[in-house]
């Protein structure tokens, strides 16, 4: 409230982000002290900066705390090299995308897109769910 007074008619900020606590993956508060802390650019060294921000988003439901543990960002790493393989897969075997690719907002030229179209659409995308 008071922001609104001493800033005037202008709103202090345009956007505010809540979010929980980062806690280890025993549930406990991280904290230099208890020296539970983790170094993400350790983790971005050892597992790749994809695994590491998945790692963070996956448990990042808002106004929740955020869990991490070195186990999950293994998990994440692997799971992030199935993503490449899957998409590897596909593009060796013909998989492209038809038009233009679609912007940050799911719009392709003039018409709205599905952010994820069914397979059922695409004769490859069947074909390669028939062989899984």
């Amino acid at each position: 409230m008071f922001g609104l007074y001493a800033m005037g008619d202008l709103q202090p900020f345009d956007v505010v982000n809540l979010h929980g606590m980062v806690r280890d993956g025993h549930g406990k508060k991280m904290s230099k002290s208890f020296g539970n802390v983790v170094d993400p650019l350790d983790w971005i060294d050892r597992y790749g900066a994809d695994a590491t921000r998945f790692t963070l988003a996956r448990g990042a439901n808002p106004g929740s705390d955020v869990p991490i543990s070195e186990e999950w960002c293994q998990g994440s790493r692997n799971f992030c090299n199935k993503l490449w393989n899957a998409t590897r897969f596909a593009m060796m075997n013909g998989a492209t995308v038809d038009g233009g690719l679609p912007d940050r907002s799911g719009a392709v030229g003039d018409r709205q897109v599905d952010p994820v179209p069914p397979p059922a659409r695409h004769r490859r995308g069947r074909r390669i769910l028939r062989h899984l």
